[in-house]
């Protein structure tokens, strides 16, 4: 079947799915937002983030690598820069026996199974919705930062506030075209 906005569609199903297995611990549900475009921010931390790469030949998805790393018992040792200043683990937020791998991984399967549905039913907009509600940018001023292997040769390309996130997740930003 066709997919919506392919190219971007893959990285909204695994981060949303990854956003929706997280609710499923009690004490975090709704807690959990996407930083765009791929981390999982809780309370300012960073708990993780999501990576995918798609392959295609025309118009027909060849295959689809989706990639999720979450911090679940212990928080990781990082390099602390502007763009992520802070690192935890889901098990600070809730209690130790909640955060559990195994728990996670089959409610994150579940999910992502029946976002694929979604998907494949061509209601991409239903999880794009999802990605926009839950973003930690939108109506937040943000600085856009051109791409670089080091963090610090990084140049500033625009700043503003996010009026709203594009069908293929770029930023609008106020004042900007």
């Amino acid at each position: 079947k066709e997919v919506n906005n392919y190219g971007t569609s893959w990285l909204v199903l695994t981060a949303v799915s990854m956003l929706q297995a997280i609710d499923k611990i009690q004490e975090l549900q709704s807690h959990c937002t996407i930083k765009w475009v791929n981390d999982l921010i809780i309370d300012s931390a960073k708990v993780g983030g999501v990576l995918t790469q798609v392959h295609s030949q025309g118009n027909m998805v060849t295959s689809a690598i989706l990639g999720v790393g979450v911090n679940i018992k212990s928080t990781p040792d990082i390099i602390r820069d502007p763009f992520v200043p802070k690192a935890a683990a889901l098990c600070e937020f809730s209690k130790a026996n909640a955060c559990c791998q195994e728990t996670l991984f089959k409610e994150f399967i579940t999910i992502l199974d029946c976002n694929y549905h979604i998907l494949l039913n061509g209601e991409y907009s239903k999880l794009l919705n999802i990605y926009r509600k839950r973003s930690s940018v939108l109506g937040k001023e943000v600085i856009i930062y051109t791409d670089e292997p080091n963090p610090q040769d990084s140049k500033e390309i625009a700043r503003g506030v996010v009026k709203s996130i594009g069908e293929n997740l770029e930023l609008y930003l106020e004042g900007h075209d």
